[in-house]
């Protein structure tokens, strides 16, 4: 089976989205069963490595790049005349919004909180899903989600019929172990900190992820808390990412240390005391599964998808109640049974996200459609 991907999101640093595509790429990649063809940036190559070779545009490519219908359109006849020219069978778009082609035509949809809170979006991206995410369902001969709760979603808000959506749980990105403090060294000797002595939040720095509440949630803790367990921060800055430094610059002890680098993640997660995991909305939410296999218990907002995925295996607190989410983390931290538990708890819960899960169903619905 021939197979075009869109791979646009591995031009820059992954984020939940960069790590998906490159999942599925490196699958078809080592299968022999596919021919697989990649688009980014208006070019077209049989593997990964193009995408460091990409040129910048020239300034005409960027000047018609910022009229959103004129760099569809050129992406769809690109994609058209591609097709044609090399007889795939099969375009997936994993990143939301697809093209009108005519071959079968697969697409991701991650979550659909521009809808529920176009105030975390900026204009551009508003009007690009307000012309083309509804067509892109038309279009889709299969919609890939991950989760119920997203399913349930498309289907009430746009009619769907059932049978259109696949849910594909994400897995986690590699084999992730629980670690001891003597194979966490390079990790915590790079920043600087001590093994299980520090609060972790790995997230975009966006506002859906709700930075400002868990750094009103921490600054609330007694001091002695504060001092002995900062709390770290990674992430890839996102929209109005400014607002968030600013807020973590005035806080004592809360540090961010940008993007993580994938060969300390591990390290990292084991690391830690605690995952926190505030966000307002998420289709899924891969960080907490990855804390579990690592270790590492969670304490997560109360929402419709996290209720689904992480079930009982992490606290789930209500993000109206201060005092709970207080009362939760200092029970980890307190009472080293509860800790325990927490931690058996979530490793046991990680293996039904074992690495492998999310591409072997995403082929299987390749060659099934």
């Amino acid at each position: 089976m021939k197979v075009l991907i869109d791979a646009s999101t591995l031009t820059t640093p992954k984020s939940g989205v960069g790590h998906y595509v490159f999942k599925i790429a490196s699958a078809l990649l080592s299968d022999s069963k596919f021919e697989v063809n990649f688009f980014a940036s208006n070019n077209f190559h049989h593997n990964l490595n193009f995408l460091r070779e990409i040129k910048k545009d020239n300034i005409i490519s960027r000047l018609l790049k910022k009229n959103i219908k004129i760099k569809y359109l050129i992406e769809n006849r690109k994609l058209d005349k591609f097709i044609k020219e090399k007889k795939i069978d099969l375009f997936h778009q994993p990143n939301f919004i697809t093209y009108n082609l005519k071959i079968k035509n697969v697409s991701t949809v991650h979550d659909l909180s521009w809808i529920h809170y176009p105030q975390f979006f900026l204009k551009e991206e508003l009007k690009y899903f307000e012309l083309y995410f509804e067509r892109s369902l038309k279009y889709s001969t299969k919609i890939i989600v991950h989760s119920n709760f997203i399913k349930d979603e498309l289907c009430n808000i746009f009619n769907l019929p059932e049978h259109l959506i696949s849910v594909v749980y994400e897995d986690i990105r590699t084999d992730l172990k629980n670690l001891k403090e003597d194979h966490c060294y390079n990790f915590l000797n790079k920043f600087k900190l001590k093994y299980k002595n520090f609060f972790l939040i790995i997230n975009s720095l966006e506002y859906r992820k709700n930075y400002n509440f868990i750094l009103d949630i921490y600054q609330k803790l007694d001091r002695k808390t504060q001092e002995k367990f900062p709390l770290i921060i990674f992430g890839m800055r996102g929209r109005h990412s400014d607002l968030v430094l600013d807020k973590i610059k005035d806080i004592k002890n809360c540090k961010y240390f940008g993007y993580l680098e994938e060969d300390l993640l591990n390290q990292c997660l084991s690391s830690a005391k605690i995952l926190f995991y505030p966000s307002i909305y998420e289709g899924f939410g891969i960080s907490p599964i990855e804390s579990m296999a690592a270790g590492t218990p969670v304490v997560a907002s109360k929402i419709d998808v996290t209720c689904e995925i992480l079930k009982d295996n992490a606290f789930l607190v209500d993000l109206n109640d201060d005092s709970e989410w207080i009362k939760k983390i200092m029970s980890l931290i307190d009472d080293e049974k509860i800790h325990n538990q927490m931690v058996q708890k979530g490793i046991n819960h990680s293996l039904n996200f074992t690495n492998g899960n999310t591409v072997n169903q995403i082929l299987n619905i390749y060659k099934n459609i």
